[in-house]
């Protein structure tokens, strides 16, 4: 799998879309834009989402699969998704250090990671 776009906000989706609807990344990977919402699809699965606030909605739609969790690192702003003994979590960095939470099905990362998750 080749993923060679660089996606972390919502501004990055629209310089890639520019004047179209849909552009296809990677496989079966597409990019889509509708106004204040960027949505990258795999499959039938919407796995990120890029609000116009900053805000960033992932979701795995239920498929803990290594290919689900690939993708969605390639495209969330900041930290990355892993598993270990069979479950999810999402780690990231702040300046207290590094923060480590179970992976839920329907995550939102907050514009700056001091919000929280």
């Amino acid at each position: 799998m080749a993923i060679n776009r660089k996606i972390r906000s919502w501004e990055d989706c629209l310089r890639i879309l520019g004047c179209r609807v849909q552009v296809k990344l990677c496989g079966n990977t597409y990019l889509t834009g509708d106004g204040d919402l960027c949505k990258i699809t795999y499959y039938d699965t919407v796995i990120v989402q890029y609000h116009k606030n900053g805000d960033c909605t992932v979701n795995s739609g239920g498929f803990l699969t290594r290919s689900v969790e690939d993708r969605i690192n390639a495209y969330i702003p900041y930290g990355y998704v892993y598993q270990e003994h069979f479950r999810w979590y999402f780690t990231y960095d702040t300046l207290q250090g590094r923060v480590t939470v179970p992976f839920i099905s329907i995550m939102i990362l907050p514009k700056h990671k001091s919000e929280g998750i």
